[in-house]
């Protein structure tokens, strides 16, 4: 791979890094964040688009609110970090990719689904590049 490309492909996991900073900080900032995520998570049933995936938003998300908001809280910032110093990015991608296909299962609007499909486009692009196993 040439240099230029391999600059581009360095900005573009900065750049990915950098999304993920700014959703996780808006979220560690905010007290109130978790505390209600039982009613955020209700309120995303009407939004699910994959009918299989309400169950589980249903049956397992909703009862367990709390946990899952930490979870995507505390992993948006580890991929941020994963993302800016690229070890271990492999599993930023597998982490990222798992967060993007939730994320695409409550997309209410076209654009969120199709930014989560470029997400995870440019998530494994960077892979590629970067992790010498890939």
């Amino acid at each position: 791979m040439s240099p230029k490309a391999t600059a581009y492909l360095l900005i573009l996991r900065w750049a990915i890094a950098f999304v993920f900073l700014a959703n996780g900080f808006t979220k560690l900032s905010d007290p109130s964040f978790g505390a209600n995520a039982d009613d955020f998570f209700r309120s995303l049933g009407d939004d699910v688009i994959f009918n299989p995936y309400k169950t589980v938003l249903k049956d397992m998300v909703i009862p367990n609110a709390f946990i899952f908001a930490s979870f995507v809280k505390y992993s948006e910032l580890f991929l941020a970090a994963v993302f800016f110093f690229g070890w271990p990015l492999r599993l930023a991608v597998m982490l990222s990719t798992f967060l993007h296909l939730n994320y695409l299962c409550i997309a209410s609007f076209p654009a969120f689904m199709y930014l989560n499909i470029i997400m995870i486009a440019a998530e494994w692009a960077v892979m590629t590049a970067f992790d010498k196993d890939a």
